[in-house]
């Protein structure tokens, strides 16, 4: 008798480990992966397709890839409708599309049969390309804004700017925008912003990505009006504190269209921006170029207008303020004649 009833626990035990570690889970033999996939419109930019109805499916999950190999299963679930449009594609380009059948988010069916469309060509007269000559740069009266701006390109009716100053999270949609200009506030004081621009149309079309450019908000304390004018050439020594210490210099063409400035930097492997900026006639600064120099470097800016005005801010963006021997990041620069 109490081996019979050993026995019997015995089972009841293993009955309850089998079917809590493998639930059985009854499914409709009807339902099946989608079959019967037939283009309903691609154009460039956009494939749209359809397929039969599986009766007893209550919405379908889309996956797609553009090289058949690595998939990727869309959020967007499509509900009861047998159609499906995936837009903002390249042109000319194969992608391939399989689908699965869901009753709910637990019980679906396999994946259907790859199926490939290829999108049309781009007409020459509506290809679009990314927009040029983008200027950037810090307000010169506020310090938490950034103006950008741009040439305008052909066929463009909008334009989508990105931008990043977290590399943990990467670019991210800054704004749309129909005009060649836009002005970036509300930032973080002493830090770096980075930008590229999309040109974009009503149509769905879009560019590859424009050069990216970079931008520092500069130091509260630190003014335009208070630029060092270096134009006699002499030396002058600029103390770098901090990586939000915005040192300014100006000068005076004279005759020539291109300056020659020898800069020295007492510890190594710290890299510094020199962003050349023109005064106009009205008092506004047009941003011309920035570029960057690490250690000993000269630096030299061409094609300048004669008996000119020009600025240049010069930032620490990257390396230390201080060495081991309790030195302070001292950068010297002298304009020469």
């Amino acid at each position: 008798m109490k081996k019979n009833i050993f026995l019997l626990t015995a089972l009841i035990i293993l009955f309850l480990l089998f079917t809590s570690c493998k639930p059985i889970i009854i499914t409709d033999p009807k339902l099946v992966p989608p079959k019967n996939f037939t283009e309903v419109k691609i154009t460039d930019y956009s494939i749209s397709f359809s397929w039969d109805t599986v009766e007893v499916a209550s919405f379908y999950n889309i996956a797609f890839s553009s090289n058949d190999e690595i998939y990727i299963s869309l959020i967007e679930q499509c509900e009861s409708a047998t159609n499906f449009e995936l837009k903002s594609l390249l042109p000319n380009t194969k992608y391939y599309f399989k689908v699965r059948s869901h009753i709910s988010s637990e019980i679906y069916s396999d994946y259907s049969n790859v199926v490939s469309f290829t999108t049309l060509p781009t007409n020459p007269d509506q290809l679009l390309f990314p927009p040029k000559s983008i200027y950037v740069m810090c307000d010169a009266n506020d310090c938490t804004k950034i103006n950008l701006s741009w040439e305008e390109t052909e066929n463009t009716t909008k334009y989508e700017i990105y931008y990043m100053h977290d590399f943990d999270i990467g670019y991210k949609v800054l704004t749309t925008v129909a005009d060649t200009n836009y002005v970036h506030t509300g930032l973080d004081v002493g830090k770096i912003y980075n930008y590229y621009i999309i040109s974009k149309n009503d149509v769905g079309h879009f560019s590859k990505k424009s050069e990216i450019v970079s931008c520092g908000t500069w130091f509260k304390n630190t003014s335009i009006n208070n630029a060092i004018d270096v134009s006699d050439g002499s030396s002058y020594a600029f103390e770098f504190s901090n990586l939000s210490n915005v040192q300014w210099i100006k000068f005076n063409t004279g005759l020539s269209t291109e300056v020659k400035f020898t800069a020295k930097q007492n510890i190594e492997s710290s890299v510094l921006s020199f962003t050349l900026c023109k005064k106009d006639s009205d008092d506004t600064m047009t941003f011309l170029k920035t570029v960057y120099a690490v250690s000993e470097k000269d630096i030299i800016f061409s094609e300048l207008t004669t008996d000119s005005e020009y600025y240049i801010s010069i930032d620490l963006v990257f390396g230390e303020t201080s060495n081991a021997s309790n030195q302070t990041n001292v950068y010297t620069i002298k304009k020469n004649s």
